[in-house]
């Protein structure tokens, strides 16, 4: 088995002290947050891994586990940290919740970027559970429709893509949910620098998530966007030059030293 090019990962360097972090989604590639990555190079260096498993096919997908994946990151974490002063992590959907799990467990970044993260378990998930267990799927299909219609990637990509994900396995989704009460648990000693970001039109991290987030980590500097119209992928949104912006701007201010209580909710769009 050999990775395509699309799922390469990616590195921007040039010396800087700080190194920004960036976990892409399950079933996704580094190339799908190259452009965040090409934009915050300005600020610092920017490392965006490979997930385990991942940039092969669903099928090898289907086989990691929670345990391969949490301890994957931690120790990812703990090695940029040897090499670098600070380390700012940006995670989206799946990258998210190991945010907020290296967060927790090593205390080492010294702010996150949360996109369309957890932060509730709604009837709808609970009801699609329910569904997973009863019919016992192990994928779920996936279109490309609106990626392609509004070129968000070019079409080599989305054919590579459609021939090799065009369903996702459920297993790590399954037991993201399972899991969530014991991280809110903890979610409390979070105090650092937090933004958190979710589409107004997605099921799977509903927008409620945001205030409920906002509420529970122990952040003096905390903010909060909404994205009008946005589903689970922000990043593969019309307005995700305008996300991008919004993060860009979040984390000058944690590096310039801007970390004075705030607590704001904007939406865009």
């Amino acid at each position: 088995m050999s990775l395509s090019t699309y799922a390469q990962e990616i590195k921007f360097e040039k010396g800087s002290k700080t190194c920004i972090l960036i976990f892409h989604g399950l079933a996704d590639t580094p190339f799908e947050m190259r452009e965040l990555g090409e934009s915050l190079f300005s600020l610092a260096d920017v490392y965006i891994p490979l997930l385990p498993r991942h940039g092969i096919d669903a099928e090898y997908l289907a086989l990691i586990t929670r345990e391969e994946i949490d301890n994957w990151a931690l120790d990812l974490v703990s090695e940029i940290k040897d090499k670098y002063e600070r380390v700012i992590i940006v995670g989206h959907s799946c990258g998210a919740g190991l945010t907020l799990l290296s967060t927790i467990k090593t205390a080492i970044p010294a702010a996150i970027v949360l996109s369309s993260v957890g932060g509730i378990v709604t009837r709808k998930l609970k009801f699609f559970v329910w569904v997973v267990k009863k019919f016992k799927l192990k994928f779920l299909r996936y279109s490309y429709k609106k990626e392609r219609k509004i070129k968000v990637w070019p079409e080599e990509y989305i054919q590579w893509r459609e021939k090799n994900f065009r369903k996702a396995p459920v297993n790590l989704f399954i037991s993201a949910i399972s899991i969530w009460p014991k991280i809110a648990k903890d979610i409390g000693k979070i105090s650092i620098p937090i933004m958190v970001v979710n589409g107004t039109k997605d099921i799977i991290s509903p927008v409620e998530a945001v205030d409920i987030l906002m509420q529970k980590v122990s952040s003096r500097k905390k903010k909060g966007i909404l994205v009008k119209g946005a589903r689970h992928s922000i990043f593969a949104s019309e307005l995700r030059y305008e996300v991008i912006e919004h993060i860009k701007l979040f984390i000058s201010e944690v590096l310039e030293g801007n970390t004075k209580e705030k607590k704001e909710i904007l939406v865009i769009g």
